[in-house]
């Protein structure tokens, strides 16, 4: 125990008041007394709680954006991954039936738009 400050006088002295005070308060009347330390319990049990939901609701909302951050970009690269061998595909029926009049033309960098030799 020897992070425990020890108590001044005036220290002593507050908070022998303060239980006395609330001695009084109970002898008076038990019923009143016992329902404000009640209430002042439960006032701080519920600050808790909707701290602890606040926080826990907080860690859920930046845990479901990098999950939708990812599933996105997954799904994007898939998409493009798709895309890019559709077009190739279509570019390569196309160039086989006579329709592609430039067949080493390319669209994009890497992707080869009017062959089957993509990247």
């Amino acid at each position: 125990m020897g992070d425990e400050r020890a108590m001044s006088e005036d220290d002593i002295e507050t908070m022998a008041w303060e239980l006395e005070t609330k001695m009084i308060e109970i002898c008076k009347d038990p019923r009143a007394a016992l329902s404000a330390g009640l209430a002042k319990v439960r006032a701080i049990m519920l600050a808790e709680m909707k701290a602890g939901h606040a926080e826990m609701k907080a860690d859920w909302a930046k845990r479901r954006a990098e999950m939708m951050a990812k599933i996105e970009a997954e799904l994007a690269a898939e998409l493009r991954a798709a895309l890019a061998d559709r077009l190739r595909r279509h570019n390569a029926t196309r160039a086989r039936r006579g329709h592609c009049p430039s067949a080493s033309v390319q669209t994009k960098p890497g992707l080869d738009s009017h062959t089957a030799d993509g990247p």
